[in-house]
């Protein structure tokens, strides 16, 4: 999942577009292409995996 982001200061990133795995798809039910979302991430394996995610309002 391609997913554009803010900086993220803990990891010294800025804004970037970057690809993602989703640890379980069921947590994209309620996600539509174009949403704002909230997520969270982990690195596994050298990927960068979402372990949640929701719409942001």
């Amino acid at each position: 999942m391609k997913l554009a982001h803010g900086p993220i200061a803990s990891l010294k990133w800025p804004a970037m577009t970057m690809n993602f795995k989703i640890m379980d798809h069921a947590i994209m039910q309620e996600i539509k292409v174009g949403d704002s979302v909230a997520f969270t991430f982990i690195q596994s394996n050298g990927d960068y995996v979402i372990t949640h995610i929701q719409p942001s309002k």
